[in-house]
C-alpha cells in the first residue's frame, strides 16, 4: 500500500460540516495516511481565525480581556465537538492555558486540539508534532530527525493525525512556523514518509491563474513547476507556503491542491518538471518604495554596493530588487516592511554615504508573468497590455532563472494590467 500525506487548511476545519468533508476525504482513500491539520479558520468573512484568537488572547493587557477571548476559543472547539458527537474534553487542558500558557506554546494550541478533534471524528491515531517535528537552534526542521520520528509511528499504528505550524526546539520548547506554516509541516511529514503524493486541500479548485478578486473565475493552471510556485508565492499566491516545497523537491515527490468542497473537481498538480511550456500565473502586489541613490560608480564598486545592501538589510525585512547602473543604485523595499521612517531612512543615506542626490518612489505595484521558458513570450505580453492601458514601466527585471517577468509600476494601473494580460491570453 502506498502512501499519500495529506494536508487540510483552516477554511476546510473551519466547522463541524467541514470537518464531516475532510474526514470523508480521508476515508475515500485507504492511501491517505498521515494527515497534518491546521487550525480552524474563518466560517464567514467577518469571523475570527482561532490562531488569530489566539495570538489576541497572547496580547490582551488585562487578564479579564485575555478570559474572555479565551472563553471564544473554548466554545469554537466546544461547539465542534458537540456538532460532531464525540466524547472529547478539553476541560484540564483548557485550565492549564488559562494558568497563563504565552507565546508559541499558545499560538499552537488551536492545530493541536484540531488535530485531536480530527483524529478522533476518522479513527486515527494522533500524533503531537512535539514528538515528531524536530528543529535546530534557527528553528530550521532537522530533517534527519525528523524523518526517523515519522516512519516510527507509521511503522507503529500506519496512519496518523498531526497538527500543523509547531515544532520542538533542542531546548524542548516549542517554536511556529511563520503564518502558513501548517503547509511545511505538512510538506516535512511527505518528505519523512516518503510518500508517493501530497495532497494539499484548500477552498479553491487549485492553483488559479489569477486572483479571483480581480478576474471573475479565472482559470485554473493544471501544472506548476516547484519553481514556479515559489516565485508565485514569493509575489503574494497564498494557496501554498513557498518554504513547503523544498522538501518535496528534494524527495521529487508531486503536490495536488485539491478542493475540499469539490475533492474530484480540477486541481493543479506541481512537480520538478512541467510536461509543456505554458504561463502559471499572473500575480501582483502594491505598496513599494523605489529609493534611487545617485553616486559616482556606486554600481561598479562592489564593496560600497554591498555596504548599501546592509544598510537597508538593518531597515527592512526584503529587498526585492536592485536596478542599477555605474553611477546610480535603486533599491525595491515593501513600505509595511520598513522599521524606520522614510525621511529618516533618506537622512542616514545622506549621512552614511554621501550620496550626491536620493529620490524616493512610492505607489509602485509589482506584477508577475510567470512560467516556465516563456520570459519573452512575457515580456512582450506585459508590455502590450501595459500600452493598452498606457501605464508607464518604472522597472523591468526579467529575474536570474528564466522563469519569468517581472515590471514595477504605478499601483493605480495593477488591477486593469491584470485584467487586460489575463484577456490578452484567453483570446490569443
Amino acid at each position: 500500500m502506498g502512501i499519500k500525506a495529506v494536508k487540510f487548511g483552516g477554511t476546510s476545519l473551519s466547522h463541524a460540516d467541514q470537518m464531516k468533508k475532510a474526514a470523508e476525504i480521508v476515508q475515500s482513500d485507504k492511501e491517505r495516511r498521515i494527515i497534518t491539520v491546521s487550525a480552524p479558520g474563518k466560517r464567514f468573512p467577518q469571523d475570527e481565525k482561532i490562531t488569530d484568537l489566539f495570538y489576541r488572547m497572547d496580547s490582551a493587557e488585562t487578564k479579564e480581556q485575555r478570559e474572555k477571548i479565551f472563553s471564544l476559543i473554548r466554545e469554537r472547539f466546544d461547539s465542534i465537538i458537540r456538532s460532531l458527537s464525540l466524547s472529547l474534553d478539553f476541560s484540564e487542558e483548557y485550565e492549564k492555558i488559562s494558568e497563563g500558557v504565552k507565546g508559541a506554546a499558545l499560538y499552537a494550541k488551536g492545530e493541536y486540539f484540531c488535530a485531536k478533534i480530527f483524529a478522533s471524528l476518522i479513527g486515527y491515531p494522533f500524533t503531537d508534532a512535539y514528538d515528531v517535528i524536530f528543529l535546530d537552534k534557527k528553528g530550521n526542521p532537522d530533517l534527519p530527525k525528523i524523518k526517523k520520528a515519522i516512519r516510527s509511528v507509521l511503522e507503529t499504528h500506519e496512519k496518523t493525525v498531526i497538527p500543523g505550524f509547531y515544532g520542538r526546539l533542542p531546548d524542548n520548547s516549542i517554536a511556529v512556523f511563520p503564518r502558513g506554516g501548517s503547509d511545511i509541516t505538512g510538506a516535512l511529514t511527505a518528505y519523512a514518509a516518503e510518500a508517493d503524493v501530497y495532497e494539499n486541500f484548500t477552498d479553491v479548485n487549485g492553483f488559479l491563474l489569477a486572483d479571483p478578486r480581480m478576474i471573475s473565475d479565472p482559470k485554473t493552471v493544471r501544472e506548476l513547476s516547484y519553481g514556479e510556485l515559489r516565485r508565485l508565492s514569493s509575489m503574494g499566491a497564498c494557496v501554498l507556503h513557498a518554504d513547503s516545497v523544498l522538501p518535496l523537491k528534494e524527495r521529487g515527490i508531486p503536490v495536488l491542491i485539491r478542493n475540499t468542497n469539490d475533492p474530484n473537481g480540477s486541481f493543479t498538480k506541481i512537480c520538478a518538471k512541467k510536461e509543456s511550456f505554458s504561463f502559471s500565473g499572473i500575480v501582483g502586489q502594491k505598496g513599494y518604495l523605489l529609493f534611487s541613490v545617485v553616486l559616482t560608480e556606486i554600481g561598479k564598486n562592489l564593496s560600497a554596493f554591498q555596504n548599501l545592501l546592509h544598510f537597508f538589510e538593518a531597515h527592512t525585512k526584503h529587498v526585492y530588487s536592485t536596478p542599477h547602473t555605474v553611477d546610480a543604485v535603486g533599491v525595491l523595499v515593501s513600505e509595511t516592511e520598513l522599521n524606520t521612517e522614510r525621511e529618516t531612512l533618506v537622512q542616514a543615506l545622506r549621512t552614511q554615504f554621501h550620496a550626491e542626490e536620493i529620490t524616493v518612489t512610492e505607489h509602485i505595484a509589482l506584477l508577475s508573468l510567470i512560467g516556465e521558458g516563456m520570459s519573452a513570450q512575457g515580456t512582450r505580453q506585459i508590455l502590450k497590455a501595459m500600452k493598452e492601458i498606457e501605464a508607464e514601466p518604472i522597472l523591468l527585471d526579467g529575474g536570474a532563472d528564466s522563469l519569468g517577468i517581472t515590471v514595477g509600476f504605478h499601483e493605480k494601473y495593477l488591477q486593469p494590467l491584470i485584467q487586460t494580460i489575463y484577456r490578452n491570453l484567453q483570446s490569443g
